[in-house]
């Protein structure tokens, strides 16, 4: 799941999503990829950030022994762990591509919250490694010029995503 920005929610709408896909039984992991300005363990109280991604994806620790529960049965959580000095090179690993298969052999869905497609790069090298990306855009604070560059962005690297979310939206 990306945003073209910082603030459209896509990080909120990640744990929307989590919860719902548990409430149909589903095991579900929340994955958050942000490395430069991780958000997943602010949504869950039960949850620490002093462990996580980062340190699985440099062998400090085990995936099983960051990953964490969030206090919503069926929904866990892998955090960004510490800040890494050069994010784009941990998400482009092959240790990276491994690990989110492996973590789909224990879980029903596993969710990735990545940086804002337009701020870095790691979206779209992400993108390649999932099943499927999902855009979320605020109404009324995403502008269509935003939402188009977004659109050729992805069309460049031949990336289609299977879903775009208006968020934000007032009735």
């Amino acid at each position: 799941v990306s945003s073209a920005l910082p603030g459209e929610g896509k990080s909120t709408f990640v744990v929307n999503l989590a919860i719902s896909f548990a409430r149909e039984g589903k095991r579900v992991l929340i994955v958050d990829c942000d490395l430069r300005r991780p958000a997943q363990h602010r949504h869950f109280t039960s949850t620490s950030n002093h462990i996580g991604l980062t340190d699985v994806l440099t062998q400090k620790a085990k995936a099983d022994e960051a990953i964490q529960k969030t206090g919503v049965e069926d929904v866990h959580l892998l955090t960004s762990g510490g800040l890494p000095t050069d994010p784009a090179r941990l998400v482009e690993s092959l240790r990276f591509r491994q690990m989110l298969l492996d973590l789909q052999k224990d879980y029903d869905v596993v969710l990735v919250d990545t940086p804002p497609a337009l701020v870095v790069n790691d979206a779209m090298v992400i993108a390649r490694s999932v099943d499927g990306l999902v855009l979320v855009v605020e109404s009324g604070g995403t502008s269509r010029k935003t939402v188009v560059d977004l659109r050729h962005r992805f069309e460049s690297a031949a990336i289609e995503p299977i879903g775009l979310v208006l968020n934000k939206l007032e009735f």
